[in-house]
């Protein structure tokens, strides 16, 4: 079909010479494209984006409760930020009021509400775009942090500080704007009568300077893409073999030096079992005796040195107790982290192999773009998953959850 814009002299183009978007006669033929495309973009998306900022709104307020101060907390608000971000933008409102599954393309609407659509239209791709980048570089900033963290322990408190943290998230998410203002000049609106429909619609176009220099707009494109794919993805696959790695030699050489300890000479042994003896159930009274024999000898002995060797002996009690706990809680930490590393290196990988290969140019326009709404689809779980994450390797935040969120429930269960 032609179409004749009134303040354009378009009649002898297409409208897959002069639309942004697809061809929409050529795509509604085929009533299976129109169901998928019905199934993926208005059913599965919205779900999925609905559950995702549900979780990640969890997230942020359940991490803002705890407290900002350490380092995984405050990339792990940050990723949750940015997926809200990106699952906000990729629900663009506007771009489904204008590409219609059954109905022809464009704003059936007054000029003044098409305007305020295609208005909204960008604010929705800003942050689609600006999320979007975030979500993809802050899993290789978790990555810089917990391989510090594993590999230079001694060293991690002073080289990843919260200060540095803040200030590294911070400038992870303007890095989105370039990308935003490269996409802004290659659309162009205009609000014409359209002679097919007998009434003015506003339409999102192509304009003059993607027309002309659509190749340089490709290249910046592919380079774009292949920094926030490839580049991120494998630098993530990469640092989680690493980390793993040095987690197994860690666990074995502790294993070893467990069983080496459990290894004592004859003499220890023998030590040990008279230890036990002497506490055995059939000895309370030599046990009572000897504390006794014991006390008076501690009491007739200088106060101030056995003092010194008690705390001596309390001291490092405590500091080997408090080093344990901290290792327990920096290994969780890490597999939480690692995990929200490796689903994000699994839906990355796919979502650039369909951009960069399984695209409309190598599959043709159908095919491509289907696998385009399945890498979003894939995207969305992503941004969405951590949250279910949090849920299953995290005590912590799981009772975090419970006291914000079931508190009116434990209320009403609670006798009075």
């Amino acid at each position: 079909m032609f179409y004749q814009f009134v303040s354009h002299n378009q009649s002898l183009k297409t409208w897959a010479d002069v639309s942004f978007f697809g061809d929409p006669e050529s795509e509604n033929r085929d009533p299976i494209y129109a169901l998928l495309k019905f199934l993926t973009y208005l059913v599965l998306l919205p779900i999925v984006s609905i559950l995702g900022l549900f979780g990640n709104s969890v997230s942020i307020l359940i991490l803002y409760k705890s407290g900002l101060q350490k380092s995984s907390n405050i990339l792990t608000f940050a990723l949750a930020v940015a997926d809200s971000t990106y699952l906000l933008g990729i629900n663009n409102i506007s771009l489904k009021l204008y590409l219609d599954v059954y109905v022809q393309y464009g704003y059936f609407y007054a000029e003044d509400v098409a305007m305020l659509l295609y208005v909204t239209f960008h604010l929705f791709v800003l942050l689609e775009t600006v999320g979007k980048v975030a979500s993809m570089i802050l899993p290789p900033l978790i990555i810089v942090e917990r391989f510090t963290a594993v590999f230079f322990p001694l060293h991690f408190s002073s080289v990843i500080t919260s200060a540095r943290v803040k200030a590294a998230v911070t400038l992870m998410f303007p890095l989105g704007l370039p990308a935003y203002f490269f996409y802004l000049p290659m659309t162009t609106y205009t609000y014409s009568f359209d002679i097919a429909y007998n009434v003015s619609v506003g339409y999102i176009l192509k304009s003059d300077t993607f027309t002309h220099d659509s190749e340089a707009f490709t290249l910046i494109s592919e380079i774009y893409t292949t920094f926030c794919g490839p580049v991120c993805v494998g630098f993530v696959i990469l640092g989680c073999i690493l980390i793993s790695i040095k987690i197994q030699i860690h666990d074995k050489k502790r294993a070893k030096l467990s069983r080496s300890l459990m290894q004592q000479t004859p003499r220890t042994r023998d030590h040990i079992q008279n230890g036990n003896k002497r506490f055995s159930p059939n000895n309370n009274n030599q046990i009572k005796g000897e504390s006794c024999e014991v006390r008076s000898a501690e009491e007739s002995q200088d106060s101030n040195g056995q003092i010194t060797m008690s705390l001596f002996k309390r001291n490092n009690k405590k500091n080997w107790t408090f080093g344990k706990i901290k290792e327990v809680k920096s290994k969780r930490t890490t597999k939480i982290l690692l995990s929200v590393c490796v689903v994000y290196s699994i839906t990355g990988s796919f979502n650039f192999i369909s951009d960069m290969i399984l695209n409309s140019q190598r599959l043709g326009n159908v095919l491509g773009i289907i696998f385009h709404w399945m890498a979003i689809i894939v995207l969305s779980i992503n941004s969405a998953a951590n949250f279910l994450i949090y849920v299953a390797l995290n005590r912590n935040f799981r009772d975090l959850y419970k006291s914000v969120f079931c508190r009116c429930f434990i209320k009403q269960t609670l006798p009075y």
